[in-house]
């Protein structure tokens, strides 16, 4: 797997970090702020390296009661085995992984409680990602019940992922992870106010999609075919099944907003978020949305080969950082910029 700026760095800066810590050992005292200590990286790989040897010693033990405990540090597992008043800790080599996110990690250990005869795994995050990540994955749980638990007091539930699974086609799971990238994820963008129970209601009513949407991230280059699909179901989520080229809905609509003479009124304003976004940028979107679901697709392997996501994917690299590539071609037609030019000067 490549090195290269994370697809999620953007989210993470947006979201705020936490300072960083010093973890020096078993007897610190917890951080006030436990949700902002967590929110730095750094700060949860010292915590889970100081964990083994904080409860290897004697002293510890006993709390754990004759039990075992995985525990995950950057990509690394180790197993902690408490025996009356001895620990051990073997490092778990099957979960060697480089997936950079623990949403696909997930995976990986419930693959490992199934090798290791569990019968039930209980996931509980408030993360959807992972709940469609498994849903997708859930053919592979062949002797695994997969539970996700989410939500805190009265929103609080348990999902039987192995269960919701069989209720539906692998074409239609397949379709679900790709259509909840496409309507808007951490690394991906979302169409203003169209939402994600607005985008399904479509997929499940209009079947003629799922092919397209499963499609996605199978390769980490999209088919001209995919595109021209996922493109005319933009149109109908922006309200037109006539239309199947975004350009010619969004003229459409600019000049419905304009008036009847085609031309804008001084004292009338347009919220270009409003309209749907142009070919080009949509394009770049697919283009996003694939890479990230061809990540999660690849969730079971613990080190897939992961192309740069700034070569064709969707991103580009501005002052060192990843940044989104809106679209694949010039804003303004050059003669406009070259007029606006000179009026500016």
């Amino acid at each position: 797997m490549q090195n290269f700026s994370s697809v999620k760095a953007m989210e993470r800066n947006r979201r705020g970090v936490g300072d960083k810590l010093i973890v020096s050992g078993g007897e610190m005292k917890r951080p006030k702020d436990w949700k902002v200590f967590l929110s730095n990286d750094d700060n949860k790989v010292q915590l889970v390296k100081v964990l083994p040897d904080t409860w290897s010693s004697a002293l510890k033990t006993p709390i754990l009661h004759d039990s075992e405990v995985v525990l995950v540090c950057e990509g690394s597992a180790y197993m902690l085995r408490s025996t009356g008043d001895a620990m051990s800790c073997v490092e778990i080599e099957s979960l060697q992984s480089d997936q950079e996110e623990t949403d696909t990690r997930v995976v990986l250990y419930c693959l490992y409680a199934q090798e290791m005869l569990y019968s039930t795994a209980r996931v509980k995050t408030p993360d959807t990602d992972i709940f469609f990540i498994l849903l997708h994955h859930a053919r592979r749980f062949t002797d695994l019940r997969v539970l996700f638990e989410t939500g805190k007091g009265r929103t609080k539930c348990c999902i039987d992922i192995s269960k919701l699974a069989e209720s539906y086609s692998p074409v239609f799971r397949a379709a679900l992870l790709g259509l909840y990238a496409f309507s808007g994820c951490d690394s991906t963008s979302a169409f203003r106010s169209k939402g994600k129970v607005k985008a399904l209601k479509f997929l499940e009513k209009h079947e003629k999609f799922h092919a397209a949407f499963a499609e996605l991230g199978e390769s980490w280059t999209v088919a001209e075919v995919v595109v021209a699909s996922l493109e005319e179901f933009t149109c109908l989520l922006y309200g037109d099944k006539r239309v199947t080229k975004v350009n010619t809905l969004r003229h459409t609509r600019l000049l419905k907003k304009c008036g009847e003479d085609g031309k804008l009124k001084p004292s009338k304003k347009i919220d270009l978020a409003s309209l749907p976004p142009c070919q080009s940028s949509l394009v770049e979107h697919i283009n996003r949305v694939n890479f990230q679901v061809g990540i999660w697709k690849r969730a079971h392997i613990p080190k897939p080969d992961i192309p740069d996501p700034t070569k064709g994917h969707g991103w580009t690299v501005d002052d060192g950082k990843i940044q989104p590539k809106w679209t694949g071609k010039n804003v303004l037609p050059t003669e406009l910029v070259d007029i606006l030019v000179d009026l500016l000067n």
